[in-house]
């Protein structure tokens, strides 16, 4: 129904019990990250989400080139989703479009390689861009 606010996140991992910011619902709403993220090594990256409820995630060297890589909308439950993906060194650009049905509101994102800790995605490697 429209853009309630604006604003940049560092990290993709929360719990929300209430409303995630002030004029917005506490349920049924929608978040949509857009900016980059920084691969720092060559190879095989695992890309992991939960998520209650639903998450759709797009990633490319471009925003031409972005794919879909994830599509999880369970709408009523915890969810989550995992893609091994063979990325290159480099910036990527990223969409992830999260909503919220009832309840609980959770999302996270994490990552796992042979050269980075599995956790969540580190601060300095997501950045913003405009929208």
């Amino acid at each position: 129904e429209g853009e309630v606010l604006s604003r940049v996140d560092k990290q993709i991992k929360f719990k929300w019990k209430t409303a995630p910011a002030e004029d917005m619902p506490k349920d049924e709403f929608s978040i949509r990250w857009v900016g980059k993220i920084k691969i720092t090594h060559d190879g095989v990256y695992t890309l992991s989400f939960k998520n209650d409820d639903g998450v759709k995630v797009w990633l490319g060297k471009t925003l031409d080139t972005m794919e879909q890589i994830a599509m999880d909308v369970s709408e009523y439950s915890y969810a989550g989703y995992k893609k091994e993906l063979k990325l290159e060194k480099g910036l990527y650009d990223i969409r992830i479009e999260f909503f919220e049905n009832k309840k609980e509101a959770y999302i996270e994102f994490s990552w796992d390689s042979e050269h980075i800790s599995k956790g969540v995605v580190p601060p300095g490697n997501l950045f913003h861009t405009e929208l």
